[in-house]
């Protein structure tokens, strides 16, 4: 049997298969591709200052501040600077993307970690930071900036979030109902973030997340919000994926496919509508339709 199937080449299903994985990893390709951008360049400056029964009173000089890149293979240093002797620091900042870093504080000789907290460097946003060290274990260590309170606001949110359904959890108080109404607060919650802080990382980022939160459990508003993402967001293509989904489960594939053409004719730049492309041929595999995927696939 074996060699009846293997023998004399493929057979009809094998074809079927092989073109079937070859068309996902062009898929997952598209999606992981990123698209590159110019080195962001960022300001952060402030006072670190010691309390005098652990430092001179007269000189606060020597702590060493450090923005890093911890995701590659080596840590990279994006920013450094060292307090003056008043407490003073001013830290330029070059990162290769809009994104989060961290943010360490050390003491005069290295090799003690004070604190660390993650950064958000971007484009025309300027920081600034106050510490009083010893840094109280309560109090909280947070750069100011459009750019990170959003963050700060992504972070709150998603905390409550998390609380409130260990909160359901542990009363054994788990209902459908109760847990739709934690999720669609937690959605709407990240979508007003999204208004307050507009075009921030963070922002940009709790839009899609609100989305993603809302499947299944409000279609029709996934995809009316969907819509409202703007084209240059760097998660366009991710809002693309999530309606073409919901308008998949309301009203079909075909209602989807129109749908994502909406997306693909508002997208900006080649990167964004080849991301728009790869949504396109996901929906025509998910329908078994690997002739019409091949085909799009084609025309990328």
């Amino acid at each position: 049997m074996r060699s009846s199937l293997l023998g004399s080449g493929p057979t009809p299903w094998l074809a079927v298969l092989n073109r079937w994985v070859l068309l996902m990893g062009l898929v997952v390709g598209i999606g992981a591709c990123q698209q590159p951008e110019s080195s962001v360049q960022g300001y952060l400056a402030g006072r670190v200052v010691a309390d005098p029964a652990f430092s001179s009173p007269e000189d606060h000089s020597g702590v060493r501040l450090l923005v890093v890149d911890v995701n590659g293979r080596q840590l990279d240093t994006l920013g450094h600077a060292r307090t003056d002797s008043e407490g003073h620091f001013r830290m330029p900042i070059s990162a290769p993307e809009r994104g989060l870093y961290s943010l360490s504080v050390w003491g005069r000789r290295g090799d003690k970690q004070l604190a660390v907290t993650e950064y958000v460097v971007a484009p025309g946003d300027s920081g600034t930071l106050q510490v009083d060290l010893p840094l109280d274990p309560e109090a909280s260590f947070r750069p100011e900036s459009t750019e990170n309170r959003a963050l700060q606001g992504y972070r709150n949110a998603m905390t409550m979030h998390r609380r409130m359904l260990a909160r359901r959890l542990q009363a054994d108080a788990y209902r459908p109902a109760a847990l739709a109404q934690n999720i669609r607060l937690t959605s709407s919650t990240l979508w007003s973030l999204s208004a307050r802080y507009p075009g921030t990382y963070a922002g940009q980022f709790a839009a899609v997340e609100s989305l993603a939160l809302l499947e299944r459990w409000n279609d029709s508003l996934v995809v009316a919000r969907a819509q409202q993402i703007a084209p240059i967001s760097p998660y366009y293509t991710d809002a693309a994926r999530i309606a073409r989904r919901a308008e998949a489960r309301r009203h079909g594939h075909r209602a989807a496919l129109t749908l994502v053409d909406s997306f693909q004719a508002r997208a900006d730049g080649p990167h964004r509508r080849a991301g728009v492309k790869a949504v396109r041929i996901q929906a025509f595999l998910d329908s078994a339709q690997v002739d019409a995927a091949l085909s799009a696939a084609q025309r990328l």
